[in-house]
């Protein structure tokens, strides 16, 4: 319980809005992944991944990244 609670807040104990739609996006794309393969394996049909959900993770993951980048920069920035 003590590690969900340090994943999802910041240093100071804060909850971050961030840290918690990463780990929504990580479970999003583990889940899928686990999907396809298990319905690939079931069926024995090659599953792709839609482009566009593929793109929306993508794009997902890459903005909440670069919100906790811009964040920890300002967080560091003398004032």
């Amino acid at each position: 319980m003590n590690f969900i609670k340090s994943a999802l807040c910041e240093a100071n104990g804060d909850p971050s809005s961030v840290r918690i739609g990463l780990w929504v996006i990580l479970f999003t794309v583990v889940g899928v992944t686990v999907y396809f393969i298990t319905r690939h394996v079931l069926t024995g049909d090659v599953v792709d991944c839609p482009p566009a959900l593929a793109n929306l993770l993508s794009v997902a993951i890459g903005s909440l990244s670069a919100a906790k980048g811009i964040s920890k920069f300002a967080e560091s920035k003398p004032e």
